[in-house]
């Protein structure tokens, strides 16, 4: 630092004997009387070392200004940081080492070598060459689904981080700038995509294609495919109904029983025999709660009769199950 001070002052006194000592000479002809030295030119001398003293109260205040201009920070395409400094008026950058050998441009070309010093460094040539442009579309590969009834499952790769995009529909070709066309949009950059399709078409053939870009605005198509999405499965089953218990009193019967899935309760009963389910004139009680486990209750029977009961449960898919007649009598009082 005392250095730098020093050269800047020797600057400052040099630019000003050069601008002071031309009139002084002419002064000092002028006035040969006076041993060879003038007023004027004492006047000059006392305002060469004016100059002087200026330039070193003002070094502190020029200091400040001069490390304020020191270091740029430069950010650009995701590089780190950079500092640069200033030298001969221009940006050089210098390694984080301090190793001046290791001074380099950057590929931004905001910090630039000074004159003359690139051909001290032949490694570090001032010329700098552009960074490589990507121009090549990614590659789409494991196209896989996986249909269920109502979604679908998609999954690709690519061979670099993409976004991709998922076209799909149930005609062929795809047209992807058509409006009826249904869109899935990735969010972010992998190379690995999976993406879910609700809200299909049982037993319905889908065809799709996939569009991908990457970070450097290049895109890529994949050759359209399809999937189908599989068919409602049919309950062509009955519940099973077992474990059928009675519990009688003077004037009610409480019927219980369990089934193998969920179904409704109806307990048909009556006096006479045999008992007919089918006709809209005989009594019956019911629960249309889905359930497994069952219990139905009559009351308000006479005392001493026997009552004739047909238990039926109906499944979510309308199955009915029945059972056959079977008999039980109300105590007496």
């Amino acid at each position: 630092m005392k250095t730098k001070r020093l050269s800047r002052v020797v600057a400052a006194s040099m630019l000003v004997a050069t601008f002071t000592l031309s009139p002084t000479l002419t002064y000092a002809k002028q006035d040969k009387g006076n041993n060879g030295k003038s007023v004027q030119q004492k006047e000059a001398v006392e305002q060469q070392r004016k100059l002087m003293d200026d330039a070193w109260d003002n070094e502190e205040e020029h200091e400040k200004r001069e490390k304020a201009k020191e270091q740029t920070l430069i950010r650009r395409n995701g590089r780190m940081e950079k500092e640069c400094f200033r030298s001969f008026g221009l940006l050089i950058r210098m390694s984080r080492t301090g190793n001046k050998e290791r001074l380099q441009e950057l590929a931004d070309r905001v910090c630039f070598w000074p004159f003359g010093i690139w051909k001290k460094f032949p490694d570090n040539r001032a010329t700098t060459t552009p960074p490589q442009i990507d121009t090549v579309a990614p590659a789409i590969s494991n196209i896989s689904t996986n249909p269920k009834i109502v979604r679908a499952e998609v999954k690709w790769e690519t061979n670099e981080k993409t976004r991709g995009t998922l076209y799909y529909s149930t005609t062929t070709p795809i047209n992807i700038t058509a409006g009826s066309i249904q869109v899935l949009s990735g969010s972010g950059f992998s190379r690995n995509h999976h993406t879910d399709i609700f809200g299909l078409t049982a037993s319905t053939t889908y065809y799709a294609l996939i569009s991908t870009v990457d970070a450097s605005g290049n895109t890529a198509t994949s050759s359209e495919f399809s999937f189908t999405t599989k068919s409602i499965l049919t309950d062509a089953l009955a519940p099973i109904i077992s474990s059928v218990s009675t519990l009688v009193g003077t004037t009610t019967i409480s019927v219980g029983w369990h089934t193998n899935e969920f179904s409704t309760s109806k307990l048909l009963f009556g006096t006479s025999t045999p008992l007919d389910a089918n006709a809209s004139t005989t009594p019956f009680t019911e629960k249309l709660t889905l359930e497994k486990d069952h219990r139905l209750d009559l009351s308000g029977l006479g005392t001493s009769t026997t009552y004739y009961l047909i238990i039926e449960s109906r499944d979510a898919s309308g199955n009915v199950r029945r059972t056959g007649q079977f008999q039980a009598m109300t105590l007496a009082n």
